[in-house]
């Protein structure tokens, strides 16, 4: 490792990853490694904070901090005192003012999506909002970024059962309303990428564990689209097997090397992705 680098990494208490650490930002109230750091320029995720390495260094010279631990995110627990539209247009405004933090939409080729579905950045976390039908916000749902993911191997976070009970991810309830069919994916993101290419799909805010009431209001063929690895199997069967006749299990032809709607996105594209979409939707009865 640089011996720049080495000396910050001592003195933030940060964790390597490669040829960059990660670490908590000295530069505000900071509870989860929001600053990357490389041999040439550092940046906080959070507040926006930037600059060149080696002022960074001279900075923590002249201004000490103390070694902290890191402990597991308090994401939701630190927004309490906002509710979630309040929480959302934060968030969403934090996303908009600091562009560097849209890169992993940008990977995931969904970032045209960051305006419609008000998608935000607060704490080291993605949010998407979940709107009903009215475009009323009743909950949300937290994606972690790269820098928790790594450090707490932690993807999703959704609020405790008493703020917000397990509900329907919706991209687009005018479509799935309207639409004679929609599909049911395993993933917050998938239903985005499904969006995308024009198809009705939901999902659930705990990704498997969709209580069937949920559904009451859709009396349409419904699409259970699992994952390609296998995970969603079980969960997909007991669905389509309380679901009845709505319910069908749709097992994508899924390219080499994707597991999911997503991953057809990012390596293939979207003309691939719309091409094996429209083929099940328009095909299947």
């Amino acid at each position: 490792m640089d011996k720049l680098l080495s000396e910050i990494r001592d003195l933030v208490n940060g964790n390597v990853y490669g040829d960059y650490i990660s670490a908590i930002c000295v530069f505000h109230k900071d509870s989860t490694p929001s600053m990357l750091v490389n041999e040439k320029y550092y940046n906080c995720l959070a507040c926006g904070a930037n600059g060149k390495t080696r002022d960074l260094l001279n900075y923590l010279k002249k201004n000490p901090v103390e070694k902290v631990r890191l402990q597991s995110p308090k994401f939701w627990s630190k927004l309490v005192d906002m509710d979630f539209e309040e929480i959302s247009w934060v968030a969403f405004d934090n996303l908009k003012k600091n562009s560097s933090n849209q890169y992993y939409l940008e990977e995931r080729k969904i970032n045209e999506m960051r305006i419609p579905l008000r998608i935000g950045f607060i704490e080291g976390f993605y949010t998407f909002p979940v709107f009903n039908a009215d475009r009323d916000v009743i909950g949300m749902v937290a994606r972690a970024g790269k820098v928790i993911q790594k450090a707490y191997n932690l993807r999703y976070l959704a609020p405790n059962k008493e703020l917000q009970p397990t509900l329907l991810y919706c991209p687009n309830w005018q479509r799935v309303l309207s639409a004679r069919k929609i599909f049911l994916v395993f993933g917050i993101i998938d239903a985005v990428s499904a969006e995308i290419c024009g198809i009705p799909a939901i999902t659930g805010t705990l990704g498997h564990n969709i209580p069937i009431e949920l559904f009451s209001g859709l009396r349409k063929p419904i699409f259970i689209v699992p994952d390609g690895d296998g995970k969603d199997k079980r969960q997909a069967v007991e669905l389509q097997r309380k679901l009845g006749w709505r319910a069908k299990i749709i097992n994508l032809p899924y390219p080499e090397g994707c597991k999911d709607l997503n991953d057809i996105l990012k390596t293939q594209g979207r003309e691939r992705l719309q091409s094996i979409l429209d083929k099940i939707y328009i095909g299947e009865k």
